[in-house]
């Protein structure tokens, strides 16, 4: 029974990401074909499996295209683990939160940080 239940933890573990994975290429493709609802349900399923950046990307999408930007701006505040260190999610959140008290400071003094530091990488200089 103690071998049935580790190779049963195995096999979950080893398929959440492919799990993940296909829940988000559902969810592009259902933007793609014009159902955000679908679309953001699937990306939602993907994001409780394994957070990405991508996925959150076409759960905010789907959203906006709803026309439901309270949630969008939700997704963002509850995945702030998945773009708050990217200058591409930095920039996907932004227009949703960049009027929020909360983020406004913390997201626009980051933007600025990575953009110098990757022009400071694209120039061949050290850092500042």
């Amino acid at each position: 029974v103690t071998m049935l239940v580790a190779l049963a933890a195995a096999t979950t573990v080893a398929l959440t990401p492919m799990l993940a994975t296909l829940l988000a290429d559902q969810a592009a493709n259902a933007v793609d074909d014009g159902n955000p609802r679908r679309a953001a349900e699937l990306s939602a399923q993907s994001m409780d499996l394994v957070p990405s950046l991508e996925t959150l990307y076409v759960q905010v999408i789907a959203l906006q295209q709803q026309g439901d930007k309270p949630a969008a701006r939700d997704a963002l505040r509850a995945n702030e683990q998945v773009w708050l260190h990217q200058l591409d999610g930095l920039l996907l959140a932004q227009p949703l939160l960049g009027d929020d008290p909360e983020y406004a400071d913390r997201i626009n003094s980051r933007i600025e940080r990575l953009q110098t530091l990757q022009d400071s990488r694209t120039q061949g200089n050290p850092p500042v």
